[in-house]
């Protein structure tokens, strides 16, 4: 496994969970991923919600893929950072016709990009039960 095939995994299969902290406590929700490239894994949410809180207090996250006709799931350990691209927020709501309902436009404050990065991902499938901690660790 290399680094594309970590972000074509993701892309494939964009449904995922992301977890988070709030506290000591740990939070955990389904994302729809918006896409993955050479930079990270990009989401988006509102700056209402707790996930955005819990962000911008603890940058750490871990996101799980999985690939339900295979079995697979991919592991990202990361540093999700919070984007302030008005061109990104652009590209998201021209990409996601549904959000221009939900936010007045890309300058909106209630409409967050964030990006994971700096980390690590790990696949693993039940074949290689028990041995996920010698899973191969990519890094990105």
């Amino acid at each position: 496994m290399n680094i594309d095939d970590v972000y074509e995994f993701a892309n494939i299969n964009p449904l995922c969970y992301l977890a988070t902290a709030e506290g000591d406590q740990p939070r955990v929700r389904a994302f729809a991923m918006w896409y993955a490239t050479g930079k990270g894994f990009y989401f988006h949410t509102s700056t209402a919600k707790g996930v955005y809180r819990q962000i911008k207090a603890h940058p750490k996250v871990e996101v799980c893929f999985y690939a339900t006709q295979s079995g697979a799931m991919m592991r990202i350990t990361g540093e999700a950072k919070i984007l302030q691209d008005i061109d990104l927020k652009r590209k998201l709501l021209d990409d996601q016709e549904y959000l221009k309902q939900m936010f007045r436009g890309p300058e909106d404050p209630a409409l967050a990009i964030f990006r994971v990065q700096n980390g690590v991902a790990r696949f693993w499938t039940v074949a290689e039960n028990e041995k996920e901690r010698d899973s191969e660790k990519i890094s990105f």
